[in-house]
């Protein structure tokens, strides 16, 4: 999970909202914008990452269990006589 989540950085739009995250904790040290920008916008990173790895997380779960089903499956065995039987 937290690979997932590391990796939801590299998403373009997080990488967009880190780089506003950075003007905006930069131009508060500078005096220029007030705390809670970069609060917002911090959150908004977590909340957003948060969400995509928790549904990500969830589809590979999905996944995995639709391979083991069709793992187990066997394909129906189909007699050589009976399919030329059709033809016949």
């Amino acid at each position: 999970m937290e690979e997932v989540f590391l990796n939801g950085f590299k998403d373009p739009m997080i990488m967009i909202l880190l780089v506003a995250l950075i003007v905006q904790l930069v131009l508060f040290f500078l005096g220029q914008s007030e705390w809670f920008e970069a609060a917002g916008i911090f959150t908004a990173i977590v909340i957003a990452n948060g969400v995509s790895s928790i549904s990500e997380s969830k589809q590979e779960g999905k996944a995995s269990a639709l391979k083991a089903d069709e793992a187990q499956r066997k394909p129906p065995r189909l007699s050589v006589t009976a399919s030329l039987l059709k033809f016949i």
